[in-house]
Order: structure tokens, then sequence, then C-alpha cells
């Protein structure tokens, strides 16, 4: 086997071993444009019914590359006046990774309250997913398969309890609290931090039969929005990731430029420490979002795979709930991508 065979392969035996992989769960660069996945609690400050479909594809010299799609559906109940509101959220995922291939289905809810009349909001949310793992054993190839140096596919590879696909229950929640008071569309500051937890019931993730807990992920994430009176606003934001003992910190800043009242510019930039920069380019207008990034990885993937790189397109459609029922609500604090 050459080097990038070899990375695949330990890749593959560390994941079908129930091990804690910083890959395991999947992580986004445009994460904003996931809500569901990065805390479902994001639902509680978006007005608009949406409809979001997210692409990725990264390493395409491992194993033709992993490819992932996710489908996101948010629809809000806004009561009179606009006080307070639920949200009821779907999500859907199929992921590739070589020989690997998950699909889930994910159905949230959440409730959000505003505690001031100054613009303080928090939310809570519950999330739970059906999930389905598969393997292809034929495209797997084990030491015990080659004799004197020659593959031969007849010889056993030493998996007989290796299981060609699981499947299992997940349970997620999530809390975000926002800043958001009613007179920072011309100027002001708006902000928000939330928490969000994942395999909260740690379900049974393994491909052999026994034991292989998925542990726990939390994800920690804050923002503070600088909206100008010119033509510029500007999000630093932050999120962190922490599963098992390993932890990803990503630093993010997007700049809009602001069109006309309902269309602007994006760009933007995360730095996701030890793994990668993306950058990002998108246009929003009132019904429409376009979002690209692109990743390129400073990690130790870069010596061994010569395109270690990531393309992601977020494509969004939304409708103004609160509009249509003659309320004057803020738009969400929190980015688009």
């Amino acid at each position: 086997m050459n080097i990038k065979q070899k990375l695949f392969a330990i890749t593959v035996i560390a994941v079908i071993s129930g091990l804690s992989l910083k890959a395991q769960d999947l992580r986004y660069t445009q994460y904003h444009a996931s809500p569901l996945k990065l805390n479902p609690a994001l639902m509680g400050a978006n007005k608009d019914l949406q409809l979001i479909f997210n692409y990725r594809d990264q390493w395409k010299d491992i194993d033709k590359g992993f490819n992932t799609m996710t489908f996101n559906f948010l629809f809000p109940i806004i009561f009179e006046k606009g006080r307070d509101k639920l949200d009821f959220g779907i999500n859907a995922i199929q992921d590739k990774e070589g020989a690997f291939t998950t699909g889930n289905i994910a159905l949230a809810a959440a409730y959000d309250l505003k505690v001031s009349k100054s613009g303080n909001h928090i939310c809570f949310s519950l999330m739970g997913e059906f999930v389905q793992k598969g393997i292809d054993r034929s495209s797997l190839t084990f030491d015990e398969q080659y004799s004197l140096g020659e593959y031969k596919s007849s010889n056993s590879n030493g998996e007989q309890n290796l299981e060609k696909q699981i499947s299992y229950p997940d349970i997620g929640a999530g809390f975000m609290w926002n800043f958001n008071p009613a007179k920072t569309e011309e100027s002001g500051i708006k902000a928000y931090a939330g928490v969000s937890g994942f395999h909260l019931n740690q379900p049974n993730a393994t491909f052999h039969k026994g034991d292989g807990k998925l542990p726990i992920r939390f994800v920690y994430l804050g923002g503070v929005k600088i909206v100008s009176r010119g033509h510029f606003d500007f999000t630093p934001n932050l999120r962190i990731v922490t599963q098992k003992g390993s932890q990803e910190v990503a630093a993010g800043l997007n700049v809009d430029y602001n069109i006309t009242d309902n269309a602007k510019l994006i760009i933007g930039s995360v730095h996701k420490t030890n793994d990668a920069i993306g950058m990002l380019v998108g246009f929003q207008s009132k019904f429409f979002a376009l979002g690209y990034s692109y990743d390129i990885y400073n990690s130790d993937i870069t010596k061994v795979v010569a395109n270690a790189n990531a393309n992601e397109i977020t494509i969004l459609l939304k409708f103004d709930r609160a509009e249509k029922k003659g309320l004057d609500i803020n738009p969400s604090p929190y980015p688009l991508f």
C-alpha cells in the first residue's frame, strides 16, 4: 500500500474500533448555516421559514474524498405581539467517507422567551435523531489478505464480527441567550452565547459486536454583532467543541456590506486551531442567500495528502413569518453562515 492508502486504513481501523476521533462528528466551516448541528436553540432568534441546503467535500485524494450533504427546514410559530415563540426544525444528513456512509434525520423543538424589554432573549431546545451507518466491507483491505506481497480477496480479513450496518437513536439539547435590542438596526451592539450537547444518551455506535458508546460532545458558542451607521457590519464569533478529551477552537469574523435594506454581500474567515483556515464569500437578499467557503489545511494531513482542502456551499431560501403577521421583529443577531 502507498502512504495515502495506509493513512486511510489507519482511519478506518480507528473508527471501527470505536475510538474518539476529531472528525467523528461533522464539522462545518459555515457552521451557523447548519443550526441544528451547531445548537438547535439557534432557532429561537429566527423569524423566517427557512430551507437550507449544505454541501461539503474534502480530502479528494483520500479514497475519492469525504462528501456531506445536509438539509435543514426551520419553521417558527410566532405568538401574538411577537414576545414568545415556538420553533420546529428538521435536519437530514447523508455523509460518505470512503467505505463508510452515514444517514440521519433529526427533529428539534425550541421555545424562545423575551425576558426583558431591553432585548434579552433565552431559548431552550431538544432534539432527537435516528442515525444509520453502513460500511462497504468489499472496498476494505487488511494485512491478513496479503500473501507474499500479493493481495488475495479470497483470504479472510479476520474481521468476522464486523457489522455491515448499524442504527441507533441520538439525543441532543441546547440553550442560547441573545441580546437583540430594537434600536440597533442603524447602529449598536448585538450579542449571543450558548451551549449545546449531543449524544446525551451515549448511543452504542461501533461496527463490532460489543460496547462502543459515543462520548458526549459539547459545543460552546458566542459572538458579537457590531452594527455601524455606514454600510459595514462586523460579527466576530467563537466556537469551542469538546469531546472526550479532544478540543477544537474556531475563531471567525464575518463582514457584511449592506447594499440595500434587503441585500448584502458577506465575506468572512474562520481559523480552526491546528486544522484549517476557511475563507467565505456570500450574498443575501430578502428571500435567498448563497454562501461558498474554501478551507486550506495546515494540519499534519498536508504532509501526506496533496489536495487536503475542502469546498463548502450553502443555498438558503427564506420567507419572513413575522412580516406576514404584521409584526416588527428584529432580524436574528447570528451570522447567516
